[in-house]
């Protein structure tokens, strides 16, 4: 909170800070509890009072709080403090914070409201180098997911070469579950949720237990959107599936229409045509 506050400010706080301490004894309460001690207690033949404390001139810091539209900062929720101390940390001049760590923002957050602010918060600083752990394909899918790095058993792998027209695919359509697939051990893309509880069935069927069990996460992507899978895929060379429909022509709907040909040419990559 001293950031926001003049010198002026300071002096005045402490002044009228030290004005309510000594305005104490003027309580009605605490003159008659005082009157009473006076009367009854005698400490070495002397009387005792009860008053507060003025050690320190400076401690209205601790004993002054925030409130955000009339509640209490502490009150507020865990989300929207967490944010705001994000936004304060933002604001702070670089030559006092060069480098920002920001743990998980999407906890307790709105992504309609809050976490849109946040993200355009974020995006808007240029001065300060930001790092980001996030479990979010939101925020990922946002802030450019060309600035993603996977880390695995001491191993870093970037989606820095992620072409930019699949980037800004996402970025502009960022509710699709990109994560999902940079995390999973295998990925099976289907086009929607229909497809979805097929290869689910399928597979318990077979195997007596559903996909996740095995780390295989399937996911409806919309059929448009298979080639943007892939590219991620490719690049973290990740073992993908596309289950899809043939329409009648497998070469010039499945292929060429999906744009998947490099998909083709991996070696852990399947296509399936039902």
């Amino acid at each position: 909170m001293e950031q926001f506050l003049s010198d002026e400010d300071k002096v005045m706080l402490r002044s009228e800070y030290r004005k309510s301490i000594m305005s104490f004894n003027n309580v009605p309460n605490i003159q008659l509890l005082n009157s009473k001690l006076k009367e009854n207690v005698k400490l070495n033949e002397k009387s005792i009072s009860i008053n507060l404390k003025d050690e320190n001139v400076d401690n209205w810091k601790e004993d002054i709080e925030i409130s955000v539209d009339n509640i209490p900062f502490d009150n507020i929720g865990f989300g929207s403090r967490n944010s705001m101390k994000i936004e304060l940390a933002l604001q702070n001049n670089k030559d006092t914070v060069s480098t920002l760590i920001i743990e998980e923002p999407e906890n307790n957050l709105s992504y309609t409201t809050n976490m849109a602010k946040l993200i355009f918060k974020i995006e808007e600083n240029k001065d300060k180098q930001i790092f980001i752990a996030t479990h979010s394909s939101y925020i990922a899918n946002k802030l450019d997911l060309k600035n993603i790095h996977i880390v695995h058993n001491g191993d870093v792998n970037s989606l820095q070469n992620l072409d930019k027209d699949t980037r800004d695919y996402f970025k502009k359509l960022p509710g699709f579950d990109t994560l999902r697939v940079i995390l999973a051990n295998k990925v099976i893309l289907v086009e929607g949720p229909a497809d979805d509880l097929i290869i689910q069935r399928a597979y318990k069927d077979n195997y007596h237990k559903l996909p996740i069990n095995d780390g295989i996460d399937v996911i409806a992507v919309n059929s448009l959107a298979f080639k943007r899978y892939c590219d991620i895929a490719i690049l973290v060379n990740k073992e993908i599936t596309i289950v899809t429909d043939n329409d009648g022509d497998i070469n010039e709907n499945i292929i060429k229409i999906y744009g998947i040909e490099k998909l083709l040419k991996g070696k852990f990559r399947e296509l399936y045509k039902k």
